[in-house]
């Protein structure tokens, strides 16, 4: 270890050959030749060179081509000509500067280097810069100036007070993070200013709080509460945000603002979010600015139910967001509106041609009325590209549907698609038959499940009804009785001879359905939803058998042996998930269950939601086996049973192999082989 102040040469080759062996700290001074070596650093520390006291211009340009972290703590002055050598370095430390007047803000922050830079080493980004000056107290409106121009961050922790002028100067020139750390004396003015600024990042001391205006901080406050927020989901962390599953069954995250304004700060963290959803119902009153920022980003759903008017202005500001921003997918959230005018409607689906979205869902279910040209100009007739048509559209509040405006919603261009491939209007509580004609036109899936009842005619008229995709439904979820003469005009039988158009039918709302109405769906195919029976006699199940295609009993809690035997006839997938007790058992494993594993199954997998139902199976198959050779008491079922629901079905499964193992008095390495 060199004894003296000074890094000499030697010293520095020391360093490069093994870093922990010199103390570079304790050195004061330092060699021209000693800087040329230690510039060719490139390990993962900083140059940590607090100790010295002074520096040379000669020694601070032999680290212009420096790109790392370079500590210099120790200076308490610095001329210009080193400062621009400096200010090469990606992390620059200069703690022990007290003063700093603008030529020497100035080289530090000389922007020319940045491309000087990146010509001696491609590599170099910028930001991430740091230059830490945090032993300055004062800082004149022109030196701040200078500095605001820095790229990165800059650390200004000793600050005691800032000018406005100089507030303005960051918050219009400077792009990164700027730390304050406790600012003591500053403006009404200049506070506002600097809490507009998304990435800075300071502490009011008491006695500026006192002399600002209460109202100014509370509004201020209130502002910061929100960019810091957003700031938060951007990075990552959505502690707040509500955890759902979606359809498929993956795990998904919904972001949920608690703030009844947004402004453009806290839209474009948020605008950042990658494939979420983004609940802004409490938003009230949105600026095009802001939605332009907001929309421009990658957001999967923007949920704005809190808005009870579309204006013009708005509905181009998201248009044109989506124009240049061309998202992959976007589904909108305006329930909150009650109507809609013909202009903002327009506005809404101004959509460049040749703009490639995978989906557009639009929900409108505030909407009251929806007049025919209304709709004409949301579905895209009036200003949208030829080819341009909405997923899913949903107006499930309207209670009534003209029929002019039903035709509009049921166009679609004979050589394609329809403009609407999934159409929502479940506030229908009636369907009359001219109504039901119309809506009849449309190609794609139909969602009807408010109407209660319906006519041998509407029925017959719907049976016209023509899906787009293989899974596209017809769905009437809300009739409770289907007489056979309706059911047979709802398949198409009285007027098609047993064909008919639509993919699939769903029938949930139906708690029982008789024997004559279940002989309509023999020999139909498609698929066909009743998840709504709880029981099925023989002779229901008999005309089902002989039905083709997809078919959900999921209702149904209790199977006769006849009836399971009379649906193993069937062509195509039967499901029967709300089996209950020994009968959902005795289905899959026979009379291999004990009553009360039967039992204790039933009551763990009714009252919880299965996290893995494949590797469930498992548990439940090897249960199965465990039982028919009575290998496992009661208490172990319940304990591995137990397991499985708590998010942990392949430990568990392991579990009960290794009782197996043990019960059955295999050694230990044979156990091991079953993990």
């Amino acid at each position: 270890m060199h004894d003296g102040k000074l890094l000499t040469r030697e010293i520095a080759e020391r360093f490069l050959e093994d870093e922990h062996a010199v103390d570079l700290p304790g050195c004061t001074a330092i060699e021209t030749a000693a800087a040329e070596i230690l510039s060719k650093y490139r390990g993962d520390l900083d140059l940590d060179l607090d100790g010295l006291t002074s520096l040379s211009d000669a020694a601070a340009k032999s680290f212009r081509e420096y790109n790392s972290g370079l500590s210099l703590n120790g200076l308490t002055e610095l001329s210009c000509a080193a400062a621009q050598s400096l200010s090469r370095s990606e992390r620059l430390y200069l703690d022990g500067l007290k003063e700093l007047p603008v030529e020497l803000a100035r080289a530090l922050v000389d922007a020319d280097n940045v491309e000087v830079m990146r010509n001696v080493n491609p590599s170099f980004t910028n930001p991430p810069r740091v230059l830490s000056l945090n032993g300055l107290k004062l800082l004149s409106d022109s030196s701040a100036r200078e500095l605001a121009a820095l790229v990165g961050d800059l650390l200004l922790n000793g600050l005691i007070g800032l000018t406005t002028e100089a507030a303005y100067h960051f918050a219009n020139r400077h792009t990164g993070r700027l730390e304050l750390g406790s600012v003591i004396h500053i403006s009404d003015e200049g506070y506002r200013v600097l809490c507009g600024f998304p990435e800075c990042e300071f502490e009011l001391g008491q006695q500026a709080l006192e002399s600002l205006d209460p109202r100014t901080v509370e509004e201020m406050n209130h502002q910061i509460h929100q960019i810091a927020l957003a700031r938060r989901w951007a990075n990552g962390d959505f502690s707040k945000g509500e955890l759902y599953a979606d359809f498929h069954g993956n795990f998904v995250y919904r972001v949920w603002w608690p703030y009844e304004t947004l402004d453009g700060n806290a839209a474009l963290y948020l605008a950042e979010l990658e494939e979420l959803t983004v609940d802004l119902s409490e938003v009230i009153q949105l600026d095009p600015g802001v939605a332009q920022t907001l929309f421009g980003g990658n957001l999967q759903h923007i949920v704005l139910d809190g808005l009870s008017d579309l204006s013009v202005e708005l509905a181009k500001a998201i248009a044109e967001a989506w124009n240049w921003s061309s998202p992959s997918w976007v589904k909108l959230s305006l329930n909150g509106l009650n109507t809609l005018s013909e202009a903002a409607a327009q506005a809404l689906v101004a959509i460049d041609e040749g703009i490639d979205i995978e989906e557009w869902v639009l929900l409108l279910d505030g909407l009251e009325e929806l007049p025919p040209e209304v709709a004409a100009a949301l579905t895209g007739r009036r200003s949208a590209p030829p080819d341009f048509f909405w997923h899913h559209l949903s107006f499930n509040k309207l209670t009534s549907l003209s029929i002019d405006t039903a035709r509009v919603l049921a166009w679609h261009d004979t050589d394609s698609s329809s403009n609407i491939a999934s159409l929502s209007l479940a506030g229908l509580a009636t369907l009359s038959d001219d109504l039901a004609v119309a809506l009849s036109e449309h190609v794609g899936e139909l969602l009807l499940d408010g109407v209660s009842a319906l006519s041998e005619t509407a029925a017959a008229a719907l049976a016209n009804h023509g899906g787009w995709m293989s899974d596209d439904w017809l769905s009437l979820d809300g009739l409770s009785d289907l007489p056979a003469a309706v059911a047979a005009a709802i398949t198409g039988k009285a007027n098609h001879g047993g064909t008919f158009a639509w993919h699939n039918l769903s029938l949930n709302g139906l708690t029982v359905l008789s024997p004559e109405s279940a002989r309509a769906f023999a020999s139909a195919e498609c698929g066909l939803r009743l998840n709504g029976l709880t029981a099925l006699p023989v002779p229901v199940a008999e005309s089902l058998a002989q039905h083709v295609g997809d078919l959900d009993l999921n209702g149904v809690l209790v199977l006769s042996d006849k009836a399971r035997a009379t649906l193993t006839k069937h062509e195509g997938k039967v499901s029967f998930n709300g089996l209950r007790g020994p009968t959902r058992w005795k289905e899959k494993y026979g009379d291999a269950w004990s009553a009360m594993s039967c039992q204790l199954v039933d009551e763990l997998l009714t009252n919880h939601v299965l996290p893995d139902l494949v590797r469930v199976d498992d548990v439940l198959e090897c249960i199965a086996l465990l039982q028919s050779e009575a290998k496992v008491s009661d208490d172990q079922v319940e304990t591995v049973i137990d397991r499985a629901i708590h998010g942990e079905p392949t430990l568990a499964v392991k579990m009960l192999r290794r009782m197996l193992a043990t019960n059955s008095g295999e050694s230990e390495e044979e156990i091991e082989t079953f993990d």
